[in-house]
């Protein structure tokens, strides 16, 4: 699976900003919405003051890491948006166990006051677009964590980007050394080959010239001083 770079044309960095903020909401209204001495009825399903403070701190917990999840986005730091994203796959595996009690244990309507067909249809009715509700928010919270990993990607993409284009800078001084380098000895090598012909081409000159011609001397006695041929 792919990143995705933008969803219906929006950026998926603007995408990630929509999908924090929503949840921001539905975090803080869960919180505002705890109490810590009575029990409250959702769908017909008993909902204790113990289990609505943890869930007061788990949104808690979202928040903060909402908070760093905002930072890694500006400054494009994978491992901050990790965070959110592996808080992401938490919340939706708890979203998906709600869901599942909703669907066993609860209603809409309270099935005691009659059978009647008109009271039957209408609670059917309900159910569906209850069920149909709590599967679209659970899409909605799977899309979140889509939008995050993606962003998480791009980010981890970005920051490899950035590392390349920092080490060019030295991985050309240091291909311009070699090449000084190899240019210099190149000249050495070529000074040393010249000069080494220079002095052949004197000694082959010397040879074909022959001896040098003999010089004026002078005669002690019986004994010639000079140059002798």
């Amino acid at each position: 699976m792919k990143p995705a770079y933008e969803i219906l044309g929006v950026s998926i960095r603007t995408t990630a900003w929509v999908c924090l903020f929503a949840h921001f909401l539905f975090n803080l209204g869960i919180t505002l919405l705890a109490d810590s001495l009575h029990a409250r009825m959702f769908l017909n399903v008993e909902i204790s003051p113990i289990l609505m403070c943890a869930n007061a701190a788990w949104c808690l917990l979202g928040m903060s890491f909402m908070v760093v999840t905002s930072v890694g986005i500006i400054f494009s730091v994978p491992f901050m948006i990790r965070f959110y994203y592996y808080y992401g796959v938490a919340n939706a595996t708890f979203m998906f166990c709600w869901f599942l009690a909703f669907l066993l244990y609860g209603a809409s309507c309270d099935e005691t006051k009659g059978r009647e067909l008109d009271l039957v249809f209408a609670c059917m009715l309900t159910d569906i677009a209850v069920f149909v509700y709590l599967m679209l928010t659970l899409a909605v919270f799977v899309f979140g964590i889509f939008v995050l990993w993606s962003l998480e990607k791009l980010a981890e993409e970005k920051v490899f980007s950035s590392a390349l284009q920092l080490s060019q800078p030295w991985e050309a001084a240091v291909r311009m050394a070699d090449e000084l380098a190899d240019e210099e000895a190149r000249h050495r090598a070529m000074k040393g080959q010249g000069s080494l012909a220079l002095a052949a081409e004197v000694a082959q000159m010397r040879c074909r010239a022959g001896p040098p011609p003999p010089t004026a001397g002078f005669v002690t006695g019986h004994r010639y001083v000079g140059n002798s041929p």
